[in-house]
């Protein structure tokens, strides 16, 4: 598994770690909940050969700081606004979101729309309300997983597992780096706080949503949307509705393909977002 030099800076009083990989066009990489950098090893290559991507542990994620409340989406904005000036990002951005990672970015977009080339959303949050009932009861159990013994390697195999549609994507170097972060209590205690903002029993959070939800219709830069048409955690037809309400949208589907269609079909995948992006 390819790395990178860890980065390190310090953005609104909280370290933030990340990647800054090759020269050109900015390109930024927000992963999913409960995922890091590392995530990204099989698109980086590609990308780094006609963009300079930055790819970041977003907070409460990764090797980043832990803050004991999650920011929410609404400070999402001043909080990239403030990382892109510290690392020297001066010009518009494209950014690159897989699940709570797009919700991110389609946050950003409608918060800094001058700041914005492009968007590619990936299996994307904010897109719908409903969410499958087994992360919805994990996200709120009365006694949290974080105390069960030091990720425990089943329960992490199995969350891996149903992120991706063939569970060979995830290869015994990518299931150790997991296991590496999760080992640390704080980090899992992160996870939680932020499933459970994210997630009630009901489904996703109507704070993070519905902003997106109400506005969507306002962002006219490009967006590309890929999904996984047999994606467990956010279904395909998020995607197939905000394709009718984006004015600016093109959807490619996977099939068979789950949640992480950028390391499903990493080849392919690259190939349709290099074109994407120009």
């Amino acid at each position: 598994m390819q790395t990178y030099p860890d980065k390190f800076i310090n953005v609104s009083d909280h370290r933030v770690r990340y990647w800054d990989v090759g020269q050109g066009p900015p390109v930024l990489l927000l992963h999913g909940v409960g995922c890091m950098v590392e995530v990204w090893y099989r698109n980086i290559p590609a990308l780094a050969k006609k963009h300079r991507v930055i790819a970041l542990d977003f907070l409460g994620h990764g090797y980043s700081s832990k803050p004991k409340k999650f920011m929410g989406l609404g400070m999402v904005g001043e909080f990239l606004q403030s990382f892109f000036q510290e690392i020297g990002v001066n010009e518009k951005v494209s950014l690159i979101g897989n699940s709570l990672g797009g919700g991110i970015s389609l946050t950003f977009a409608l918060q800094r729309p001058e700041m914005v080339n492009r968007l590619v959303l990936v299996s994307s949050g904010g897109l719908g309300r409903d969410i499958p009932i087994l992360l919805r009861l994990v996200s709120n159990l009365p006694i949290p997983l974080v105390w069960l013994p030091p990720a425990p390697r089943r329960l992490l195999r199995f969350f891996l597992d149903n992120a991706v549609y063939t569970s060979e994507v995830i290869t015994d170097e990518m299931f150790e780096a997991f296991q590496d972060l999760y080992k640390d209590m704080e980090t899992r205690l992160s996870l939680m706080r932020i499933l459970n903002y994210l997630i009630g029993l009901h489904g996703a959070n109507p704070a993070m949503v519905d902003p997106i939800l109400e506005n969507i219709d306002s962002l006219d830069m490009p967006i590309l949307l890929t999904w996984g048409e047999q994606d467990v955690v956010l279904p395909v037809r998020h995607g197939h509705w905000a394709v009718e309400a984006l004015p600016n949208a093109q959807l490619q589907v996977f099939n068979p393909g789950g949640h992480m269609t950028f390391m499903e079909y990493p080849d392919e995948w690259n190939e349709i977002v290099l074109e994407f992006l120009g």
